[in-house]
């Protein structure tokens, strides 16, 4: 019995030990006094985890002054230790820092999205102060690898919802219904006209010839206008050479009914005919999603004559760039902002499926969307 439970004693010890190495804190007490008009701290505690990393050992670092420790985070320690001492309000922060070259600076939210960035987590807590005294507890964590787990549910996460938003767009049905009305309302009247022709008496020869020749090009037409819808719904991704502007000119087709409702001017210019190899399927996919939620941010957000797409198609031999564009009337709108529904998602499509780039900028009056694919994916 003893034997069972040691035995279960020694499996839990390494489960838990197993589970706590996984994110292992830099943790210790630092305390810091004013001595001679400047500010000393030394190292009153500090974990085993910290000391293993440092290469030293713990009898020589407790009570020493965090200058004798050779570590990047030696200055940021002092920045927190005089931060509380000349704040005696406060007594926890909870900062994110990255590193730029060999210097640590305070990460903002595009850095978290960046995943080539470093970064740490640092939590301070003062726990005994006085006028040029005071005590503080500091962990610092390594979180790139918890961000990179989270980033890649997301990824996952978006490309669902990316895959359920191509196959249940209802506005595709409700384009396909529109582009199909007039034509079938033409077929009708051709292949009545037709009938009326052949049950006449004199029966024109040369009339009913024309009314088969029209009735034949209106079923050619829709058989064609099916392909495109078709074209959009495909999920079998066939690489092939395509036309760029032929493909981003259907992606608009598709979208033609709701950039009419939706009062919005469409602009391409480009000054050379530009091909990439890639699937023409995938791209006219990912263009008609960005495409969708700038119209939808245009209308909530600009009145009807100021929804102007200018997009300018280029190439650096490399790469095929979309600058898109909103013109609008600065004077009227100076607070504007450029942003997309579902701007990670498409970020996420983009950099792992197509190996391209999408880019958000807002600066001033220039607002812009840049997204670049290589010729060759």
């Amino acid at each position: 019995m003893n034997d069972v439970l040691r035995s279960h004693h020694i499996n839990f010890d390494q489960n838990l030990m197993g589970s706590t190495n996984q994110h292992l804190d830099f943790m210790l007490e630092i305390e810091g006094r004013i001595e001679e008009g400047k500010l000393k701290c030394y190292i009153n505690h500090i974990n085993s985890h910290y000391v293993n990393y440092l290469k030293v050992e713990k009898s020589k670092i407790i009570g020493s002054s965090i200058d004798n420790i050779k570590d990047d985070f030696t200055n940021i320690y002092y920045k927190i230790i005089n931060y509380f001492l000349e704040n005696s309000t406060e007594d926890s922060m909870n900062i994110y820092m990255k590193k730029d070259d060999e210097n640590f600076e305070i990460a903002n939210l595009e850095d978290i999205k960046d995943e080539k960035c470093q970064l740490w987590q640092i939590k301070a807590y003062a726990f005994s102060r006085d006028i040029d005294f005071l005590k503080a507890f500091i962990s610092v964590k390594d979180i790139n690898k918890e961000l990179y787990s989270v980033k890649e549910k997301c990824s996952v996460k978006d490309m669902k919802s990316y895959t359920d938003k191509i196959m249940n767009l209802s506005d595709i049905v409700s384009n396909l219904s529109h582009a199909w009305r007039q034509p079938l309302n033409s077929l009708n009247f051709s292949i009545i006209n037709l009938m009326d022709e052949i049950d006449s008496e004199t029966k024109n020869c040369r009339l009913m010839e024309e009314y088969y020749r029209e009735i034949w090009q209106i079923i050619k037409n829709l058989s064609s206008e099916i392909e495109k819808f078709n074209t959009f719904f495909e999920m079998d991704y066939k690489k092939e050479n395509f036309d760029i502007k032929k493909y981003l000119d259907l992606v608009f087709e598709i979208l033609e009914e709701k950039i009419k409702r939706e009062h919005i001017t469409v602009d391409v210019i480009t000054k050379e005919k530009i091909s990439q190899y890639g699937s023409p399927n995938e791209f006219i996919q990912i263009m008609y999603c960005i495409f969708f939620d700038i119209i939808e941010h245009c209308k909530d957000e600009l009145d009807i004559d100021n929804r102007k797409l200018m997009i300018q198609i280029s190439t650096n031999n490399k790469k095929v760039f979309f600058d898109i564009k909103i013109n609008y009337n600065a004077d009227k709108y100076k607070e504007y902002k450029l942003y997309l529904n579902h701007l990670s998602m498409f970020s996420n499509i983009i950099h792992k499926r197509m190996e391209g780039t999408i880019d958000l900028i807002n600066k001033g009056t220039e607002n812009r969307l840049i997204i670049g694919f290589p010729l060759d994916i």
